[in-house]
């Protein structure tokens, strides 16, 4: 995907409207960042640039590669907002300069460069949805090869696999949302919902929640806890009815110690059940760190994932294997 992204980036000189270059080059962007934000949240290194034994990079300038990008395109679509002729001829769904932002939020989080999160977290309009669609002939892939079926992966429980302090509220109804009981408690006590409970169900490229959460942690490790928990509150008192997906948690606001320790393992806590399913599980317990592999109480058993041998056979500059 990245390098179809790099191949249509590089050809955007040949399109004349500003408009419709402005969707080519966001569109184009968005893919060509999550790849690389992908490869950053599983991989030490990771090539950036296409090509035959290509140099691999320290997963921090793998973000900062896809962070770049974004930051390009945002600066065409503000000089020339995307073409209805564009919109009209792709996929609706995603909300292309909202996108743009949520995802130098996301991947700025993730480089510890807090103040780009806060400032890109701040022009994300919340109330806008930003969505993979998908209908019966391209299905909604997780329903499809996963949730769908109740032989292949599931919770383990309601409570998301999350236990002692970082367990969910018994009252926190996103749990109602995310999962529901099983129809065949032998193979499964509870099933995944969410979004991904039908063929054409779609899929949203970042919640509200994560959104929020990105500020408050950014906040929370500057070390302002006290936007850090107004943050944090907007995503423990949301509603089903205010939030843009129904994704709400309907509790109390925070009244935990006034710490960045415990205010980190709340934000954390809400990660894991806001975001449910999205993917950022390993990135979180790492840079949250949380026990790891050969510590009491491990959350995982490896902390990046090993290098595929398709890539080592092809790749002579492919690195070691992590030690786990």
């Amino acid at each position: 995907m990245r390098s179809n992204a790099e191949l249509i980036l590089a050809n955007t000189g040949v399109v004349s409207d500003a408009g419709t270059k402005s969707g080519i080059i966001g569109y184009a962007s968005i893919f060509r960042a999550l790849s690389l934000g992908t490869l950053g949240l599983f991989f030490e290194q990771s090539p950036i640039t296409t090509g035959t034994n290509v140099p691999f990079v320290p997963r921090a300038d793998v973000f900062k590669s896809a962070i770049a990008t974004l930051e390009t395109a945002a600066t065409q679509v503000a000089s020339a907002p995307v073409s209805a002729d564009f919109t009209g001829k792709v996929v609706t769904g995603i909300d292309i300069p909202n996108t743009i932002q949520a995802l130098i939020a996301r991947y700025a989080l993730f480089s510890g460069d807090y103040d780009k999160a806060l400032a890109a977290a701040a022009k994300v309009d919340l109330t806008k949805k930003s969505v993979y669609n998908f209908d019966d002939n391209t299905r909604n892939p997780l329903f499809e090869a996963t949730f769908g079926n109740l032989n292949v992966i599931q919770p383990t429980n309601a409570n998301l696999g999350l236990t002692g302090a970082i367990a969910p509220d018994p009252s926190d109804k996103r749990i109602a949302f995310l999962t529901k009981p099983s129809s065949n408690t032998a193979l499964a006590p509870v099933v995944a919902t969410a979004f991904y409970t039908a063929n054409n169900a779609a899929v949203p490229v970042y919640l509200p929640g994560e959104i929020l959460l990105i500020q408050a942690e950014a906040y929370a490790r500057k070390g302002d806890l006290a936007n850090a928990v107004v943050a944090l509150n907007k995503v423990l008192t949301k509603t089903a009815a205010t939030d843009v997906f129904g994704l709400g948690a309907s509790l109390p606001a925070y009244s935990g110690a006034q710490t960045a320790d415990a205010i980190l393992t709340e934000i954390f806590r809400n990660r894991q059940i806001e975001l449910a399913y999205q993917g950022f599980r390993l990135e979180d317990s790492r840079r949250f760190n949380r026990p790891g592999p050969g510590a009491t109480g491990a959350e995982r058993n490896r902390n990046f994932f090993p290098y595929p041998l398709i890539e080592r056979n092809n790749n002579t500059s492919t690195p070691a294997d992590p030690a786990n």
